[in-house]
């Protein structure tokens, strides 16, 4: 996977190699796409979904 960096994800990143410890909070558009990347946990977080309703 590729994503293409606008500036200031960068410097977060750069903030983050610094001190060793990375906010996803702060470059949450990354995080949007790493997690719409995962078919196999949006499915699981669906059949949690189910499981609650049923109960």
């Amino acid at each position: 996977m590729r994503i293409t960096l606008e500036r200031e994800e960068k410097i977060e990143l750069l903030k983050a190699i610094q001190c060793g410890e990375l906010d996803t909070l702060c470059i949450p558009r990354i995080t949007a796409i790493i997690e719409g990347g995962n078919s196999f946990l949006d499915c699981l977080k669906e059949m949690g979904d189910e499981d609650e309703e049923n109960q």
